[in-house]
């Protein structure tokens, strides 16, 4: 293992009490999880297993395996091991996606840092650019108006991943009822910023 994350040792306190069924359990999950999520995307694009060095679903599970055992992700409190683990999933899916998508992937290993370095990559249009701040303003301050409430939070990293409503349903364990009260419930957090002014 690398060097543990900042998470480790409030993972590892978590994890002693974590039997080998209910490993196997969210180990099962997550595959069934990519299983859906992966359908036809492993032929070609971001999560090819020559892109990525293996399978795509060895790939991402042990990808969450290890970021929960060497704790760089956090195991947050009112999660179960599946939950928190398909959530990093969704996350490395994301990421790998943006970075077939951007072609930012920078080739370190072949030692072509001045070529890295001194791109002549033009800066983002000034427009694309202050609306993503906005837009990462707006986030930031939307998680700190949820910061607390398990549920919430749960439930908008679930829209951050892109999650369908049968999967939200699913991965929250709660009804399509219980959903739409958990929207209203982010949207009224959301209303009730200073910030957004609604």
């Amino acid at each position: 293992m690398d060097e543990p994350g900042r998470h480790y040792e409030a993972n590892a306190r978590k994890l002693e009490a974590v039997t080998e069924s209910q490993w196997t359990d969210a180990l099962k999950k997550c595959r069934e999880h990519l299983r859906i999520k992966l359908k036809h995307r492993t032929t070609f694009g971001a999560h090819t297993e020559r892109r990525l060095g293996e399978d795509a679903f060895d790939y991402y599970t042990h990808y969450a395996y290890n970021a929960i055992i060497s704790g760089t992700w956090e195991w947050k409190a009112g999660r179960t091991l599946a939950q928190q683990m398909i959530l990093i999933i969704d996350s490395a899916l994301s990421t790998e996606v943006e970075k077939t998508r951007t072609g930012k992937e920078p080739d370190m290993l072949n030692g072509n840092f001045d070529d890295y370095f001194y791109d002549d990559e033009p800066l983002p249009d000034e427009f694309e650019f202050t609306k993503q701040v906005l837009i990462d303003k707006q986030v930031s301050v939307l998680e700190e108006a949820i910061k607390g409430d398990q549920e919430l939070e749960v439930y908008w990293e679930c829209i951050k991943a892109k999650m369908k409503r049968a999967e939200i349903a699913e991965f929250m364990e709660v009804t399509v009822k219980k959903q739409d009260k958990l929207r209203e419930k982010l949207i009224d957090k959301v209303r009730h910023s200073p910030y957004f002014e609604m």
